[in-house]
C-alpha cells in the first residue's frame, strides 16, 4: 500500500469513525439512515458487477426492496418474505419491457443483490432494535453492534498487517491472491483478543463465553463475506466496487464483512444467547 493511499485510509477513517460510532448509539432512525445508504450505494456497487456478463440489474426497483426490506426491519410491518415475492413479482413483470442481457440473469442479479444488501444489512437494523421498548437494553444493543464493527476492523487489520509481515501460505489464491492463512489466523485471533477487551471495558452484560464465540463468527464469517465480495469483482474484471471512499475503495469493499456477519450475528443472538 502507498503511502499515500495510507494517509487517505487514516484520514477518512479519523472521520467516519466518530460518526459511525455516533449513529451506533443513538440508533433509531440515524441508524436505520446510515444503513440505508450503505445499502443503497452498495446496490449500485453491486449492479457493475454484471456489466461484463451482459448482466443488468433493475436498480429503481432493486434499491426500492431494499429500501423497503431495511424500513420493514425498524418498524415491523410486514415479514420480508412478503416483501420479497412482491419484489420478485414486479422484477419479472418489468422484465418483460425490458430488452437488455438475459431476462433470467438480470432477475438473478437484482434478486441476490436485494437479499445481500436488504436482508444482510438489515440484520444490524434487526440487532440494532431488538430491545426497543427497554431503554437499558436497548442501549446494550447499541453496545452489540458497535462491537460487531470494531472486530471486523481488528480483524481486517490484523489481517493485513500480519499477512503482509508474515504470510507466506496462500489461502485462496484464484479469488484473492495476497490473502494468506497466516494473515486469516492472526486476524481472528486479534478479533479474540478485541473482544476479550470490550467484553472488559463495555460487553459485561452478555457472557465472556458468547462473547469470544461472537467474535469468532464475525472474524471467520466476515473473512468468508470478505472473499465472496473479491470473487465478483475478480469476476467483473474490477480492482475496487467504487472509489466513493478515498483510500479505502467502495462501500462493499469496506463493510462485506460486516454485511455478510450479521445475519449470522443475529441468529446466533437471537436463537443461542437472548
Amino acid at each position: 500500500m502507498k503511502f499515500s493511499n495510507l494517509a487517505a485510509r487514516i484520514v477518512v477513517s479519523l472521520i467516519f469513525i466518530p460518526i459511525i460510532i455516533g449513529v451506533v448509539h443513538f440508533g433509531g432512525y440515524s441508524f436505520l439512515a446510515f444503513v440505508a445508504v450503505l445499502s443503497v450505494a452498495g446496490f449500485i456497487e453491486f449492479s457493475r458487477f454484471g456489466f461484463k456478463a451482459d448482466i443488468h440489474t433493475d436498480k429503481f426497483i432493486g434499491i426500492i426492496s431494499v429500501l423497503l426490506i431495511l424500513l420493514n426491519n425498524y418498524l415491523n410491518f410486514t415479514t420480508d418474505s412478503t416483501i420479497l415475492s412482491l419484489s420478485a413479482v414486479v422484477l419479472l413483470t418489468f422484465e418483460l419491457y425490458r430488452s437488455k442481457g438475459t431476462p433470467l440473469l438480470n432477475v438473478g442479479a437484482t434478486f441476490f443483490g436485494v437479499i445481500y444488501l436488504g436482508m444482510f444489512a438489515g440484520s444490524l437494523i434487526k440487532i440494532r432494535e431488538v430491545f426497543q421498548p427497554d431503554e437499558l437494553l436497548y442501549n446494550e444493543a447499541g453496545l452489540i453492534v458497535l462491537s460487531i464493527f470494531v472486530t471486523v476492523w481488528v480483524c481486517d487489520s490484523g489481517a493485513y498487517f500480519i499477512g503482509s509481515a508474515f504470510g507466506k501460505h496462500k489461502l485462496m489464491p484464484r479469488v484473492s491472491p495476497k490473502k494468506s492463512w497466516e494473515g486469516a489466523i492472526g486476524g481472528t485471533l486479534l478479533a479474540l483478543v478485541g473482544m476479550v477487551a470490550m467484553h472488559q471495558i463495555y460487553l459485561d452484560f452478555i457472557s465472556l463465553y458468547h462473547a469470544v464465540i461472537m467474535a469468532a463468527i464475525i472474524a471467520v464469517v466476515g473473512q468468508f463475506g470478505d472473499f465472496v465480495e473479491s470473487l465478483l469483482k475478480r469476476n467483473a474484471q474490477l480492482k475496487d466496487s467504487s472509489g466513493i471512499i478515498p483510500g479505502h475503495g467502495g462501500v462493499l469493499d469496506r463493510f462485506d464483512s460486516i454485511f455478510f456477519s450479521a445475519p449470522v450475528v443475529y441468529a446466533y443472538l437471537k436463537f443461542v444467547v437472548v
